[in-house]
């Protein structure tokens, strides 16, 4: 057994060389025996743990690297340092699905049986030293690549019967960009020890991901006191970054390079650096510098299993570190894949819910309206279902049905007024609603045979007066027919042109003065349509109809929120609208129901 002869007003001095023997010749500074870190992996990287992310021993060196822990993880650490003493570490992280990722550790140092000697250098007995720390660590992805973490501990000194409490608390932040220069999502595997790839990286694909890392140790330092002496932990800043590269084609490795830059408050600079080739997911080789001294180390990983060894060689001698560590439970990214499926479900439920409940209510009043007759009012409402069903087939049955129900009333309608109008002897008027029949079905035998049937009776009324302008009897009679064609097809303006030409051919004509009156009517008419009716019915109408249409594509793609807000416009642009407030009622009471059962929108 190494004696080393000790007094409690030199302790500070004893953990500063127990903790960092190689700094402690040339940096002044407090700093606790504990700083050795956690982790066999950044121990061996020349403890670079800046960058540290997705395994559990983040928490020592930067705690927003907990954000990436996909699985439970527990680490389990030892180290036999020079002069017996004892350095291990227990660590467990828990992953929370939508909060981050919260971790317990423990560590402790401990030597026994240091001889105690006084002033004289005589033999006292022995006495005892022990250093351990309890921390709770959180770290989060707080915004797309960014990282925040944070550790609350507390320090317990124990020297020569003495003890000392005190609290303290670290710091750090992470950002990452995984695949930068590829589309193609991450597919890197990461767990309590290692990180390796899951597959052969794809051709072309060099840089796997790049970290920027920093942190503060001690950003609020526990303060130790002995006796009459105390004296508080300084801060340490460090910052750090880290690049994963696809080194090889064909097989699945990594090749990650790591660079961290420390700054104690009291201590100049120390640069530390690694690089760890890892390959087939399961083993990794590394080598780092750690300041002033070399460091390097091994894993191997198998079933979630991973052992990492580190050596390092300061001035005082070989220090070797054995890190073992286990990830189990569901990894958090299939957790949150089945918890998004499974909101998918929920929410395409509740849209087919308010979806069907809106379209049977719309089918009910629509066959009531078409029970009654009024297949007008009850097209308007299929077609709202349609809206909210396109594919419903019994539906456009329907609509079918009703839409040649109308057809058939206005047909009637049109041949039961050209039949008065053929009582009346106003055969030009026959033609027209004749015309309008044949439009519609164009082998009605009704239609054209009383079509024909009165353009013979008109055409004889013309060719009674005509017999008395035997000179300009072939212009009249070109331009008289051509009038009543123009007239059954609607062409009002153009038949008044051709009969005011017959008009002026023969002034006596009585029967086109009354053909011409009726078409010059025909005209006003449809201008007054026109400059009236049109504009002002579609302004207000289309926005209505642009609003309802958005408000069932937001509700079937089940984007309910938005479609909530777009029923109440529409019932700001028309709030009698009826339909839109029933609409709006059913998808806010299941907007609320749904998020009282925990399903996002």
């Amino acid at each position: 057994m190494r004696r080393l002869r000790i007094t409690p007003w030199l302790f500070s001095a004893w953990l500063a060389a127990l903790a960092l023997p190689a700094a402690a010749s040339q940096d002044a500074g407090t700093q606790p025996a504990l700083y050795l870190g956690t982790g066999a992996q950044a121990s061996a990287l020349g403890r670079t743990g800046a960058t540290e992310s997705g395994t559990v021993a983040a928490a020592d060196w930067n705690p927003s690297g907990l954000g990436q822990v996909p699985r439970m993880a527990l680490l389990l650490q030892h180290s036999p340092l020079y002069a017996g003493a004892l350095h291990d570490t227990l660590a467990f992280a828990y992953p929370l699905l939508d909060w981050g990722t919260v971790a317990v550790s423990w560590m402790r140092l401990e030597l026994g049986d240091i001889e105690r000697r006084d002033a004289d250098n005589l033999p006292g007995g022995n006495f005892g030293f022990l250093e351990q720390q309890v921390s709770v660590s959180y770290g989060r992805e707080i915004w797309g690549p960014l990282s925040l973490g944070l550790t609350l501990k507390a320090l317990d000194l124990h020297l020569d019967g003495l003890q000392s409490t005190s609290p303290g608390a670290d710091a750090g932040c992470l950002v990452r960009f995984p695949e930068p220069f590829a589309p193609e999502p991450e597919t890197k595997i990461k767990n309590s020890g290692t990180s390796v790839p899951a597959a052969a990286p794809a051709e072309g694909e060099l840089v796997r991901e790049i970290r920027l890392g920093g942190s503060v140790t001690n950003a609020v330092g526990p303060q130790l006191k002995l006796r009459y002496d105390a004296e508080r932990l300084s801060p340490a800043y460090r910052a750090g970054a880290a690049l994963d590269l696809n080194l090889l084609a064909g097989i699945p490795n990594t090749l990650s390079l790591r660079v961290d830059g420390e700054k104690p408050e009291q201590a100049n600079w120390r640069v530390h650096a690694g690089a760890e080739f890892s390959f087939y997911g399961h083993y990794a080789l590394r080598a780092g510098w750690d300041n002033e001294y070399p460091s390097a180390g091994a894993g191997l990983e198998i079933v979630g299993i991973t052992l990492d060894y580190a050596v390092s060689f300061p001035e005082v001698g070989l220090r070797h570190l054995l890190t073992l560590s286990a990830a189990f439970g569901d990894d958090l990214r299939d957790l949150q894949v089945r918890r998004k499926a499974e909101e998918s479900r929920q929410r395409r439920l509740v849209v087919e819910k308010l979806k069907n409940s809106i379209v049977a209510d719309y089918d009910r009043q629509a066959k009531e309206q078409a029970a009654t007759g009024n297949y007008r009012e009850a097209v308007k409402l299929w077609e709202k279902v349609l809206d909210w069903d396109p594919t419903n087939h019994e539906t456009q049955e329907n609509v079918k049905r009703a839409r040649a129900e109308i057809q058939r009333q206005e047909i009637s309608a049109m041949l039961e007024n050209a039949e008065k109008y053929f009582k009346e002897e106003r055969y030009v008027e026959v033609m027209v609603e004749c015309r309008r029949v044949l439009e519609l079905e164009p082998e009605h035998p009704q239609a054209g045979n009383l079509y024909q049937r009165a353009e013979k009776k008109a055409t004889t009324l013309g060719e009674l007066a005509f017999a008395k302008e035997v000179k300009a009897l072939a212009r009249i009679r070109e331009h008289y027919l051509l009038g009543l064609k123009a007239y059954a097809s609607r062409h009002w303006e153009e038949a008044i042109k051709n009969w005011e030409e017959v008009i002026a051919d023969s002034p006596m004509q009585k029967q086109v003065y009354q053909y011409l009156e009726q078409a010059r009517q025909q005209y006003e008419k449809s201008k007054a349509g026109t400059i009236i009716r049109v504009p002002a019915v579609s302004a207000a109408e289309q926005k209505r109809q642009d609003l309802y249409k958005q408000a069932v594509s937001l509700s079937t793609s089940g984007k309910l929120k938005d479609a909530t807000i777009t029923w109440e416009k529409l019932l700001k642009e028309n709030p009698k609208d009826e339909d839109a407030k029933k609409n709006l009622d059913k998808t806010r009471s299941d907007l609320i129901n749904s998020e009282k059962h925990g399903i996002r929108w």
